[in-house]
């Protein structure tokens, strides 16, 4: 099992969001959960970058806006 990362994920309809996830669909999903809407259908649009490990293991799913 790997451990958690911050990731930033964009979306052209929705502000850019920092997230923590274990993986990159892990990451669009907490995005998701952010911007009130279903992960599926906006997953192919979404831009990832991997920022590093999380700083806290407690803070898995921790998300906020860039």
């Amino acid at each position: 099992m790997s451990g958690v990362d911050r990731w930033e994920v964009r979306h052209d309809l929705y502000e850019d969001v920092e997230v923590e996830a274990e993986d990159r669909l892990r990451a669009i999903i907490a995005a998701a959960k952010v911007w009130g809407v279903r992960w599926l259908p906006i997953a192919q649009e979404c831009r990832t970058k991997k920022l590093g490990p999380a700083k806290e293991a407690e803070g898995y799913g921790k998300t906020g806006a860039v």
